[in-house]
């Protein structure tokens, strides 16, 4: 496991650190005084900064606080959980409209630590490790995002991904090539350049899972002129909300497959189903 301490207070975050490090469980430990030295660490270091798993953060700190590093923390690391560690139990109320995973008052001691940890394991099904599961990850919560035994999955062509993306938003739904051209190009008039164009992302679509060693005959149901993914053989954060997962529900921060114009329309879906 991997993890996050921030605070601003050097006393504070060495005690925290010291804690931290001695958990079994914990590998590494990434110790930051200020949210833009952890967002820099973040952008700078993208494939280390993926396979953290939890970010324990002060909430009262100088220029950005806690709370607005939480928020942008779930912006690149939608995987990451969020403890938040504070002085002032009167941000607790701010913690639970942030959807925090735990809240702990300092001082930070060993017994409060492992009791979130044990939480998190217990009653959010957190992986004790990432590489045990065979299945492809998908996050749709935040930006989309694909992992593979810990790995962000690397697409050939941008369209590809976003291919798969819609995909997994149709939950299992067969969807035609003249469907896909025209919510992926909407701006282009179908026809037969623009039909190669879908194959061709369907074809880089299924190297790109081939190269990581997935079958994609598994993932991907084909036939003549339509093509799904099969739900079977992936994790995926929206289907669990929809499955009413609390861990998932607890997760949603307000934002699905940001980075996709066309998925918009299901953040009002997903606001009211919080609300019933």
């Amino acid at each position: 496991m991997n993890v996050l301490a921030v605070d601003d207070e050097s006393i504070s975050l060495e005690c925290l650190s010291i804690v931290l490090n001695e958990m079994s469980e914990i590998e590494n430990v990434h110790t930051f005084s200020d949210a833009d030295s952890t967002l820099n660490w973040i952008k700078s270091k993208k494939e280390e900064a993926n396979k953290i798993d939890i970010a324990f953060l002060d909430i009262e700190m100088w220029g950005k606080n806690g709370l607005f590093l939480a928020s942008e923390i779930r912006k690149f690391l939608p995987q990451c959980k969020i403890i938040f560690v504070t002085c002032n139990p009167k941000y607790a109320i701010d913690a639970f409209q942030m959807h925090a995973n735990g809240y702990i008052v300092k001082p930070a001691t060993a017994e409060s630590i492992r009791k979130e940890l044990d939480f998190l394991k217990n009653n959010m099904q957190f992986p004790e490790d990432k590489n045990q599961t065979e299945k492809l990850r998908v996050q749709c919560f935040g930006n989309f995002e694909v992992f593979y035994k810990g790995h962000n999955v690397k697409f050939g062509l941008s369209k590809s991904k976003e291919l798969l993306a819609y995909l997994v938003h149709k939950k299992g739904s067969s969807c035609s090539t003249s469907e896909i051209a025209s919510v992926l190009f909407e701006n282009r008039t179908d026809n037969d350049s623009l039909q190669s164009q879908v194959r061709n992302m369907i074809s880089n679509l299924k190297k790109s899972l081939e190269a990581v060693g997935l079958d994609p005959n598994k993932l991907l149901i084909k036939t003549r002129g339509y093509i799904a993914i099969n739900t079977d053989e992936i994790l995926c954060d929206f289907y669990d909300f929809l499955n009413g997962d609390p861990a998932s529900i607890n997760y949603y921060n307000g934002e699905y497959m940001s980075q996709y114009s066309w998925s918009e329309f299901t953040i009002g879906y997903l606001e009211r189903q919080l609300n019933r």
